[in-house]
Protein backbone atom coordinates (compact mmCIF):
# COMPACT_ATOMS: atom_id res chain seq x y z
CA UNK A 1 0.00 0.00 0.00
CA UNK A 2 2.66 2.51 0.78
CA UNK A 3 4.64 1.91 -2.59
CA UNK A 4 1.21 2.63 -4.67
CA UNK A 5 1.00 6.03 -3.11
CA UNK A 6 4.78 6.48 -4.63
CA UNK A 7 3.56 5.32 -8.07
CA UNK A 8 0.08 7.40 -8.20
CA UNK A 9 2.20 9.95 -7.03
CA UNK A 10 5.09 9.45 -9.79
CA UNK A 11 1.75 9.10 -12.43
CA UNK A 12 0.27 12.02 -11.94
CA UNK A 13 3.33 14.01 -11.72
CA UNK A 14 4.73 12.66 -15.14
CA UNK A 15 0.67 12.61 -16.54
CA UNK A 16 1.22 16.89 -15.63
CA UNK A 17 4.31 16.99 -16.73
CA UNK A 18 3.51 15.95 -20.05
CA UNK A 19 0.28 18.36 -20.50
CA UNK A 20 2.92 21.31 -19.25
CA UNK A 21 5.17 20.22 -21.68
CA UNK A 22 2.52 20.60 -24.57
CA UNK A 23 0.96 23.40 -23.18
CA UNK A 24 4.39 25.46 -23.65
CA UNK A 25 5.05 23.93 -27.04
CA UNK A 26 1.65 24.85 -28.43
CA UNK A 27 2.45 28.03 -27.50
CA UNK A 28 5.66 28.78 -28.90
CA UNK A 29 4.24 27.03 -32.41
CA UNK A 30 4.56 29.25 -35.18
CA UNK A 31 2.47 32.14 -36.36
CA UNK A 32 -1.33 32.40 -35.45
CA UNK A 33 -3.00 31.64 -38.51
CA UNK A 34 -1.09 28.56 -38.52
CA UNK A 35 -1.11 27.90 -35.04
CA UNK A 36 -4.59 26.21 -35.70
CA UNK A 37 -3.58 23.92 -38.25
CA UNK A 38 -0.10 22.89 -36.12
CA UNK A 39 -1.85 22.36 -32.61
CA UNK A 40 -3.25 19.14 -32.83
CA UNK A 41 -0.31 17.94 -34.99
CA UNK A 42 1.81 18.95 -31.94
CA UNK A 43 0.12 18.01 -28.81
CA UNK A 44 -0.05 14.45 -30.81
CA UNK A 45 3.47 14.14 -31.13
CA UNK A 46 4.39 15.79 -27.70
CA UNK A 47 1.92 13.35 -25.75
CA UNK A 48 3.00 10.74 -28.39
CA UNK A 49 6.78 10.82 -27.04
CA UNK A 50 5.79 12.33 -23.19
CA UNK A 51 4.19 8.35 -23.03
CA UNK A 52 6.67 6.63 -24.68
CA UNK A 53 9.29 8.10 -22.46
CA UNK A 54 6.98 7.31 -19.31
CA UNK A 55 6.15 3.99 -20.27
CA UNK A 56 10.20 3.20 -21.08
CA UNK A 57 10.42 4.82 -17.66
CA UNK A 58 8.05 2.24 -15.82
CA UNK A 59 8.84 -0.73 -18.16
CA UNK A 60 12.72 -0.80 -16.56
CA UNK A 61 11.78 0.53 -13.44
CA UNK A 62 9.22 -1.94 -12.56
CA UNK A 63 11.60 -4.95 -14.23
CA UNK A 64 14.32 -4.00 -12.57
CA UNK A 65 12.43 -3.80 -9.27
CA UNK A 66 11.21 -7.65 -9.75
CA UNK A 67 14.43 -8.83 -11.18
CA UNK A 68 15.69 -7.52 -7.72
CA UNK A 69 13.57 -8.41 -5.39
CA UNK A 70 13.81 -12.22 -6.99
CA UNK A 71 17.57 -12.36 -7.17
CA UNK A 72 17.66 -11.27 -3.00
CA UNK A 73 14.58 -14.09 -2.20
CA UNK A 74 16.70 -16.38 -4.08
CA UNK A 75 20.46 -15.84 -2.29
CA UNK A 76 18.32 -15.53 1.02
CA UNK A 77 16.31 -18.82 0.33
CA UNK A 78 20.09 -20.42 -0.96
CA UNK A 79 22.20 -19.09 2.23
CA UNK A 80 19.44 -20.59 4.70
CA UNK A 81 19.60 -24.25 2.92
CA UNK A 82 23.68 -23.97 3.17
CA UNK A 83 23.26 -23.21 6.94
CA UNK A 84 20.58 -25.71 7.58
CA UNK A 85 22.79 -28.61 5.34
CA UNK A 86 26.13 -27.53 4.02
CA UNK A 87 26.84 -30.30 2.31
CA UNK A 88 24.58 -29.10 -0.34
CA UNK A 89 26.56 -26.02 -1.17
CA UNK A 90 27.73 -27.07 -4.34
CA UNK A 91 24.49 -28.01 -5.63
CA UNK A 92 22.92 -24.83 -4.38
CA UNK A 93 25.32 -22.57 -5.84
CA UNK A 94 24.90 -24.04 -8.99
CA UNK A 95 20.58 -23.85 -9.40
CA UNK A 96 21.23 -20.38 -7.18
CA UNK A 97 23.32 -18.85 -10.14
CA UNK A 98 21.35 -20.58 -12.91
CA UNK A 99 17.99 -19.00 -11.32
CA UNK A 100 19.75 -16.01 -10.72
CA UNK A 101 20.47 -15.70 -14.58
CA UNK A 102 17.45 -16.36 -15.48
CA UNK A 103 16.07 -12.84 -13.39
CA UNK A 104 18.88 -11.08 -15.05
CA UNK A 105 17.65 -11.67 -18.25
CA UNK A 106 13.91 -10.56 -17.40
CA UNK A 107 15.41 -6.85 -16.43
CA UNK A 108 17.42 -7.05 -19.71
CA UNK A 109 14.34 -7.70 -21.45
CA UNK A 110 12.54 -5.02 -19.51
CA UNK A 111 15.67 -2.77 -20.99
CA UNK A 112 15.12 -4.26 -24.04
CA UNK A 113 11.36 -2.61 -24.23
CA UNK A 114 12.61 0.77 -22.83
CA UNK A 115 14.92 0.92 -25.81
CA UNK A 116 12.35 -0.27 -28.57
CA UNK A 117 10.09 2.37 -27.09
CA UNK A 118 12.86 5.31 -26.95
CA UNK A 119 14.43 4.09 -30.86
CA UNK A 120 12.58 1.89 -32.42
CA UNK A 121 8.80 2.73 -31.02
CA UNK A 122 6.20 0.40 -33.81
CA UNK A 123 3.71 2.87 -32.96
CA UNK A 124 5.65 6.05 -34.58
CA UNK A 125 3.85 5.56 -38.00
CA UNK A 126 0.44 5.44 -36.73
CA UNK A 127 1.07 8.86 -34.37
CA UNK A 128 3.36 11.05 -36.32
CA UNK A 129 1.80 11.25 -39.66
Amino acid sequence: MKYLVFIITFLSVSVYGVKCFAAKAMAAAAPVQQHAANSSLLLSKSLFFGLSALGGGLAIGLGVIGAGVGMGNAVRGALESMGRNPGMEKKLIVWMITGMAIMESLALYALLITFILFYANPFKSIFLK
